[in-house]
């Protein structure tokens, strides 16, 4: 069985100042649970994140990744640039970038595929919204997002990947997942 994980995307919000605010105080927690602690600032953070809990056991993770290696992709950041400043672990298949930003099945196992294929980990975010829970197919949806995302994999590539499940209904609704 895997070790628990509790991990904290910070999606856009914390300047450097406040990052580094929030760091020096997780820093002063103390990690009984035997849980990897795992934070995501925002990209312009990542560095100075790293810097500011280095030997401390808190790992910097990213919130994204791009499914090319390199190319005219403005504003978007690799899986080297990432490795570069340390970090090894990325977020994927986020509710917010499934709806937001379109990303679908197919981007989200490139990106998948891209990362593993760099030897980092990657954290793989499932889940339905309301309406698939409301009308009994939320079970398909999941099993969607899992098949495409992950079925092609081997089982070692699938040692780099932790699945998150991720209610989206429940979500500030005021709606309780079970």
């Amino acid at each position: 069985m895997r070790k628990k994980i509790v991990a904290g995307n910070w999606k856009m919000n914390n300047n450097l100042k406040e990052t580094l605010n929030l760091l020096d105080e997780l820093k002063t927690k103390n990690n009984t649970s035997g849980a990897e602690v795992m934070v995501a600032p925002s990209f312009v953070n990542l560095y100075a994140s790293k810097t500011a809990l280095a030997n401390t056991g808190i790992e910097v993770i990213a919130q994204n990744v791009h499914h090319e290696e390199k190319g005219a992709y403005t504003g978007e950041v690799n899986s080297d640039m990432l490795q570069s400043i340390g970090v090894n672990t990325i977020i994927v298949g986020h509710s917010e970038r499934r709806l937001y930003f379109r990303e679908n099945s197919e981007d989200i196992s490139k990106k998948i595929d891209i990362a593993l294929a760099n030897n980092m980990r990657v954290i793989f975010c499932c889940g339905e919204q309301l309406i698939d829970r409301t009308s009994g197919n939320h079970f398909k949806v999941i099993e969607n997002q899992v098949s495409y995302a992950l079925f092609h994999l081997t089982a070692e590539q699938l040692q780099n990947v932790v699945i998150a499940y991720e209610p989206v209904w429940a979500i500030g609704t005021g709606h309780t997942a079970t």
